[in-house]
């Protein structure tokens, strides 16, 4: 898998053993989507285009998502499909989790939820799904936007959390084989925060800038 840093801000992608060689898959914040800032969605259908599957952060009304799906199919004359999360977070600002895929490469097959956080761990909960490749591959996908806060200790709980996370996903979508976590972690890889999650899934290196 090949991705690169453009306007978006490039996030990490933990994936279990299987690998998904036939789909070109990517995750990305696109800070407040939707909000009047100027955004390029020219530029952005130029990106997003490059890949079949994309998972959201940040998105925060359906009119972005739903500009940015328009822009894509007249970039590529193909059909795309999006199902997105409500409005989450703890304070005033919140933010809903999106994913977008080529019709003629994924099918979307169920289990659409946000994460019930029982002991309120997650400011923003996870949002996961199932879906099928073209070639009749099976995956679950969960989508998260860790915490920045003011400090690292305020990232670390959310990342050590993550584990169970893994663990509830399994259970849920009927084991690990065939499952992606994607999202904005808001901190590197080789942090042992991560320590927990790497006993199940392995990073697809990709970090950027801090956010």
């Amino acid at each position: 898998m090949i991705i690169r840093k453009t306007i978006f801000t490039l996030m990490l992608l933990f994936i279990s053993s299987v690998a998904l060689a036939d789909l070109r898959i990517a995750s990305f914040n696109i800070q407040h989507l939707g909000w009047d800032n100027g955004k390029n969605f020219t530029a952005l259908a130029r990106v997003v285009s490059q890949y079949d599957f994309v998972a959201i952060q940040e998105l925060m009304n359906q009119e972005g998502i739903d500009r940015l799906k328009s822009e894509l199919e007249n970039k590529t004359g193909e059909s795309w499909s999006t199902i997105y999360s409500h409005r989450i977070g703890r304070s005033t600002y919140q933010e809903k989790y999106a994913f977008l895929w080529r019709d003629s490469q994924v099918d979307y097959l169920d289990g659409a939820v946000v994460y019930l956080d029982d002991r309120d761990i997650f400011a923003r909960e996870p949002f996961s799904a199932r879906f099928r490749s073209a070639s009749g591959i099976e995956f679950a996908i969960g989508n998260i936007h860790v915490l920045y806060g003011n400090s690292m200790s305020d990232r670390e709980p959310e990342i050590n959390a993550l584990a169970s996370y893994w663990q509830w996903m399994s259970d849920t979508y009927g084991g690990d084989s065939n499952l992606m976590l994607a999202g904005d972690f808001n901190l590197r890889p080789g942090h042992g925060a991560f320590n927990a999650l790497k006993q199940h899934a392995k990073p697809c290196l990709l970090y950027t800038s801090p956010s």
